[in-house]
């Protein structure tokens, strides 16, 4: 592939610590035997985070994955159960859920956790709580 000179790259990275609560869905449950089979909600345990990439000319840059590190909101007891995740808008809907489609844990730990993403868009760390109040 021929070298690509002159272009421009804009670069946007947004970070939101407290807008995770507001994105939730009924959608984002699992069941965990952890829990004795009770169902289990994936809640934000991280601030979103949000990046994206634009080139002109639109080749000019090429995304292969991206890795980010994000701190845990409240001290994970449970590393095994973090998920890197995205935020996936329904346009027609006006809806979204959160995705871990692309996605994966590189590391973990009590405090943070690192995850690789083949796309740009909102992220953030899920982790799985007990539902009691639901």
């Amino acid at each position: 592939m021929p070298a690509l000179s002159g272009g421009t790259v804009s670069i946007v990275f947004l970070r939101y610590d407290s807008i995770g609560s507001l994105l939730s869905s009924p959608e984002n449950k699992a069941i965990s035997d952890d829990y004795n089979d009770l169902e289990t909600r994936e809640v934000v345990n991280s601030p979103v985070i949000a990046a994206a990439i634009n080139s002109d000319p639109p080749t000019l840059y090429q995304l292969d994955k991206i890795l980010f590190i994000l701190h845990h909101l409240q001290t994970a007891m449970d590393t095994e159960s973090a998920k890197c995740a995205f935020w996936k808008y329904a346009p027609e809907s006006l809806q979204g859920e959160w995705s871990t489609e692309g996605c994966e844990v590189e590391y973990s730990n009590t405090t943070h956790t690192s995850c690789k993403c083949n796309h740009l868009t909102h992220f953030a760390i899920l982790m799985s709580s007990p539902n009691h109040n639901q």
